[in-house]
């Protein structure tokens, strides 16, 4: 008997170390889950990191670029308003050039010489060339002298003028850099005072308007009665039309001078 228990003892011990042992590992199965569920969530924290490591690094470059083309853009309208200024008291002067030099087409294109020269008997020559196309100029600057930008158009139209005058000069062979200058001084004080005369002459009525005439374009020739009251109306209309002519079409040159009778109607 006493054997069968020696026998049956260590049997019972190994059942009991066993089932210790299996309580053990099941009491740390949940422990190995638990740490690897751990492991797991360290790995994707990880992953989830790298990738906004890595947005963040395309996004930085994204955002640089997009304020420095902000800044290039903010750049080039602060540059351009710079500009703008500096050069927006020139631009009534630009556009004057371009407009006196439609205008200034229109008293150079004029064929005068049946009138002045075949009907009025007046010489040809370059004086009365320089007398009769002053005398559309003059009627030119009237009607500018109403436009907003009318003083520089007036003195555009005046250069437009006298660069032609110098032209003509070099057309009919003179030389002399000297003498040019001369003769344009010359014609420049007759202009001034012509202006002066015509100007006064619109104010003062018929009467003056044809002293002035005989004064600035017929020269010392002795003009007849009829001659200068033709001329005195021909002018007073030529200042109506141009009158009623809109800034449009005067900036573009879209207009004429009529032709004066050679019959000399009355």
């Amino acid at each position: 008997m006493a054997t069968t228990l020696r026998l049956l003892r260590p049997s019972a011990v190994s059942v009991d170390s066993r089932l210790t042992t299996t309580l053990a590992l099941r009491s740390l199965q949940p422990l190995k889950v638990l740490t690897a569920s751990l492991s797991t969530q360290k790995g994707a924290d990880a992953a989830q990191q790298r990738v906004r490591e890595t947005a963040l690094k395309r996004k930085v470059p994204q955002e640089t670029e997009l304020l420095a083309t902000e800044y290039k853009v903010f750049k080039n309208k602060t540059l351009t308003r710079i500009i703008g200024k500096l050069f927006s008291s020139y631009k009534p002067r630009y556009a004057a050039v371009a407009i006196s030099a439609n205008i200034y087409t229109r008293c150079r294109d004029l064929d005068y010489r049946d009138f002045y020269i075949d009907t009025l008997g007046l010489p040809d020559t370059y004086q009365t060339w320089f007398s009769v196309t002053q005398l559309h100029v003059w009627m030119m600057i009237v009607r500018i002298r109403n436009e907003e930008n009318g003083r520089n158009i007036q003195q555009e139209l005046v250069n437009h003028f006298f660069n032609d005058a110098e032209g003509r000069m070099h057309q009919m062979g003179i030389t002399s850099g000297r003498l040019i200058n001369q003769s344009l001084k010359d014609l420049l004080a007759h202009y001034r005072g012509s202006l002066l005369a015509f100007d006064e002459a619109t104010v003062r009525g018929d009467a003056a308007m044809a002293a002035a005439l005989w004064r600035n374009v017929f020269k010392t020739r002795v003009a007849r009665g009829q001659e200068l009251a033709y001329l005195t109306k021909y002018v007073r209309t030529q200042l109506f039309r141009l009158d009623a002519l809109t800034s449009y079409d005067l900036h573009r040159g879209y207009f004429k001078f009529d032709m004066p009778d050679n019959n000399l109607p009355l």
